[in-house]
C-alpha cells in the first residue's frame, strides 16, 4: 500500500487556473534515502467559476482518477489545499 499527498492551488483572478500536485515518497533501497516524486495536473478554465466549490471538487476528483490509473499502487490520498477559493 502506498499513500501520497495531494496539494491543491487555485487562482481566482485574471486567467483562472487550478493546480493539483501529487507528492509520493518512493523508497530507493536500504542505504539510500527515499525520493519525493511530484506529479502536477494543471487545468486552465475558460470561465470565472474557480471560486465555485463544485467546480473545484470536480477538478480534484478528475485529477485523482487520472493519477490513480497511472499509479495503481497508491491506495490512499491525503488532501491539502491553499484555501484560495
Amino acid at each position: 500500500m502506498a499513500m501520497c499527498q495531494l496539494r491543491c492551488f487555485v487562482c481566482c483572478s485574471g486567467l483562472p487556473w487550478h493546480v493539483v500536485v501529487f507528492e509520493k515518497i518512493v523508497p530507493r533501497g536500504e542505504d539510500l534515502p527515499p525520493k519525493v516524486e511530484l506529479t502536477a495536473h494543471v487545468q486552465v478554465l475558460d470561465n470565472d467559476e474557480t471560486g465555485d466549490a463544485h467546480v473545484n471538487t470536480a477538478l480534484i476528483l478528475s485529477s485523482i482518477r487520472v493519477y490513480s490509473t497511472a499509479n495503481p499502487e497508491v491506495t490512499e490520498v491525503e488532501l491539502r489545499s491553499d484555501n484560495g477559493s
